[in-house]
């Protein structure tokens, strides 16, 4: 009985290799194992329409190498079953869908066919580095709010007129413009510290020589860059 169940597997496994080469001199597509992706969560009204418009707004999922959409049939929520002739597009589809809503909720995604450990674990990394990429936000450090220890004494020149002031209170005289530099601790928010453009060299010089501020080597930096060909 074994000897005839090991020649009755044989027979199986020729007749499905004949089958695939006569499949393939024939020239048609075979799919030795389904490669599919069952797609929930979507409202139980659509039909393959909704489904295929969908797909074609990701950029793996414009149809070329998908076999087939079939609506499952699912009580109060509608199901379709997406089946592929590549495998790589199926990866990078699902891939696209992970984290897309329709009408507010999440999509429901099923892998079948090969790998689908390695796609679970992959999704998760890329899941895992978008949350990082999320997280992450730009804080801008203005030269004057570096420590200089070693900040060289440089008499300001006949036009500098800006001064950095850490508290804005200290700083007095006429001036044209406060620029409140953001904490960088908090969410953004101006600070009580940042930079006092007087409106005359002299009114700077005062508020400098009595300990209101610093001149700022912002102002020193960028004017002593190129014009770089932009007309004064």
């Amino acid at each position: 009985q074994q000897q005839q169940q090991q020649q009755h597997g044989s027979q199986m496994q020729q007749r499905q290799t004949d089958a695939r080469k006569a499949g393939l001199a024939r020239g048609a597509t075979v799919v030795e194992e389904e490669i599919a992706i069952e797609l929930g969560g979507i409202p139980d009204r659509w039909t393959k329409a909704e489904v295929s418009a969908l797909l074609r707004g990701c950029s793996s999922g414009r149809g070329r190498n998908l076999c087939d959409i079939a609506m499952l049939p699912q009580s109060g929520e509608g199901r379709a079953r997406l089946r592929f002739t590549s495998s790589a597009t199926a990866r990078e589809l699902y891939k696209e869908l992970v984290d897309q809503k329709v009408a507010g909720r999440p999509l429901q995604l099923a892998w079948h066919g090969p790998g689908g450990e390695d796609l679970a674990a992959e999704v998760d990394r890329e899941s895992a580095l978008k949350r990082r990429r999320a997280d992450m936000r730009t804080v801008i450090i203005h030269i004057d709010e570096l420590p200089m220890p070693r900040r060289p004494e440089a008499a300001p020149a006949p036009t500098d007129r800006e001064v950095w002031v850490d508290p804005l209170s200290s700083a007095f005289g006429e001036h044209e413009e406060v620029y409140r530099v953001p904490d960088p601790r908090g969410d953004g928010e101006p600070s009580e510290r940042g930079y006092v453009r007087f409106s005359t060299h002299e009114a700077a010089v005062k508020c400098v020589e009595i300990g209101g501020g610093a001149w700022s080597e912002s102002e020193r930096v960028l004017a002593s860059q190129p014009s770089r060909g932009v007309p004064s």
